[in-house]
């Protein structure tokens, strides 16, 4: 799956709690430390991230782990193809 589709995951992800982030850095962070192995939570956690989205939406996104590890699956996935 080409990048564009990893990153509306991605947008959707942030879009869900309704924050206007930069969306095209924060997207390539996500994708590039996705592809070295690391996990969506850690990534979040990043304080790259965290300066960038407010700490309620961000404790929001984090505090829901389902919906959380279904993005990760979905976008490692998009990532192997």
């Amino acid at each position: 799956m080409p990048e564009s589709k990893i990153r509306e995951a991605i947008y959707e992800l942030f879009k869900s709690v309704g924050q206007n982030v930069r969306e095209e850095r924060m997207a390539d962070y996500i994708i590039r430390e996705l592809k070295i192995g690391r996990c969506l939570s850690d990534i979040l956690e990043d304080p790259y991230i965290k300066d960038r989205i407010g700490h309620d939406h961000l404790e929001h996104v984090l505090g829901n782990k389902e919906v959380l590890k279904a993005f990760e699956e979905r976008i490692k996935a998009s990532l192997k193809h």
